[in-house]
């Protein structure tokens, strides 16, 4: 969640001064003095009076949502931008607000395309690019997502937020080598969040650089040794740091032409090596020899998910959960999901996780997380609830939590959350905190 940017009052001061009638260009003007001391249901009601008096009165649109966003009322926000877009559709702050205050709603198409346009109208707006390569990203397209990071990076490459979406970005269109020097940025300028070093040790291990993700790694599990996933991510760095004996493998799948076995075992070293079509065309004989081995499918799956094969890997696992119903594959199928963009998908395969492990951690972070996406704050919070039951330390369960109590009103319930992350990741901690309603 992103700190709204800083309005150019004095310009929509200026196209309230057009208005017809005088009574309504002063409720604007006082309706902007008090949105500027942050008194927003006092602007609201000068808003009302202006429109009550002059229904097309652009500035009284804008600022409403301008208030209405402030307000976490989002809906209203939406509303109020949309004449605003209507009345003025050359106005690129309208667009932007428009389609900003859409992707909070989870609907992103309308995102993308007000985003869009107003990159169109102010073609050097680095915030605008953010936003948009954000927009694309909950559509799951991984290359329109990088292509406006690349715009915003190149019109403010000193930003952090920039710099770990860029991250992000060139992470999902498998540019790891790329994605490595960005983050190494992002980790100087954040050496105290511990998520940051641990996507950087990740991203070293996708690149093939075995040694600097050991490293990381290891300094993620000093600074907090109960991160389960760089402990994982270790162990693998290890692996094909130190591959198995491949012509060993070989032979024994050569000499055994007719065993599933010894084709999974192949493809598991050629995965573990990162080369990710030899391990596929092993995992596929595995298949074809014994159908109803859950195993090797399975593997098959893990293989399509790290190559970023995301609809191979859909259908791959809704054959593996056919042959073996298990918590861990439902939520494997919805992660693939919801990095495709299918939010609605991602969420009805959370579910069917949580199902068969009610206290599934990485299921109700991804449920909660996917519903917050779609707009579905309310019923986010049940899960992510019962997260921080199980594991109250949850740094971005804790962050979660806070943005949908702010997004439905709930100020002190995302006010304890801010204090719980001051002392788990203060750079988490700030982040929410701008999205809490003074």
């Amino acid at each position: 969640m992103n700190k709204i940017p800083i309005l150019l009052f004095s310009l929509l001061l200026l196209a309230a001064t057009v208005s017809a009638q005088q009574t309504a260009t002063e409720h604007v003007m006082a309706g902007v003095a008090a949105q500027k001391e942050g008194k927003h249901e006092e602007a609201l009601q000068h808003y009302a009076a202006a429109l009550n008096l002059e229904p097309n009165n652009f500035g009284a649109h804008f600022n409403s949502g301008v208030s209405y966003l402030a307000l976490k009322k989002f809906e209203e926000a939406l509303t109020a931008f949309e004449q605003a877009v209507k009345l003025k559709p050359s106005e690129a702050i309208a667009n932007y607000y428009f389609g900003f205050t859409a992707k909070q709603l989870g609907k992103h198409e309308i995102a993308v395309a007000s985003l869009k346009r107003a990159t169109e109208l102010k073609l050097e707006w680095a915030q605008a690019y953010l936003e948009l390569g954000r927009a694309y990203e909950d559509l799951g397209d991984p290359q329109k997502f990088l292509a406006a990071m690349k715009e915003a990076h190149r019109l403010d490459p000193t930003d952090i937020n920039v710099l770990t979406e860029l991250g992000h970005a060139l992470r999902a269109n498998q540019k790891f080598k790329e994605a490595v020097d960005t983050l190494k940025r992002v980790v100087a300028a954040r050496p105290e969040d511990v998520e940051i070093l641990y996507l950087l040790g990740n991203t070293q291990l996708m690149a093939g650089k075995h040694d600097d993700a050991i490293k990381t790694l290891n300094q993620v599990l000093v600074l907090d040794p109960n991160h389960s996933e760089a402990r994982e991510r270790l162990r693998v760095s290890s692996i094909r740091k130190h591959p198995p004996n491949l012509d060993q493998l070989q032979r024994e799948a050569a000499d055994n032409p007719r065993s599933s076995s010894a084709r999974a075992e192949l493809g598991q070293a050629y995965n573990s090596m990162g080369l990710f079509a030899e391990a596929e065309h092993e995992y596929l004989k595995a298949v074809a020899l014994d159908p109803k081995d859950a195993d090797s499918r399975i593997r098959l799956c893990v293989n399509y998910s790290e190559w970023g094969k995301l609809d191979e890997g859909i259908e791959c696992y809704q054959q593996a959960v056919k042959l073996k119903t298990h918590h861990v594959l439902f939520m494997s199928l919805a992660d693939l999901y919801q990095r495709q963009g299918k939010l609605e998908e991602a969420a009805v395969a959370y579910h069917k996780s949580l199902e068969l492990k009610p206290t599934f951690t990485f299921s109700l972070y991804g449920l909660g997380f996917v519903l917050i996406k779609q707009g579905r704050d309310q019923e986010a919070i049940e899960p992510l609830r019962k997260l921080l039951d199980v594991e109250p330390k949850h740094i971005y369960g804790n962050h979660a939590l806070g943005v949908a109590y702010a997004r439905t009103g709930n100020r002190t319930g995302a006010m304890q959350q801010y204090y719980v992350l001051q002392n788990l990741n203060p750079s988490v901690a700030a982040d929410l905190l701008t999205i809490i309603p003074k």
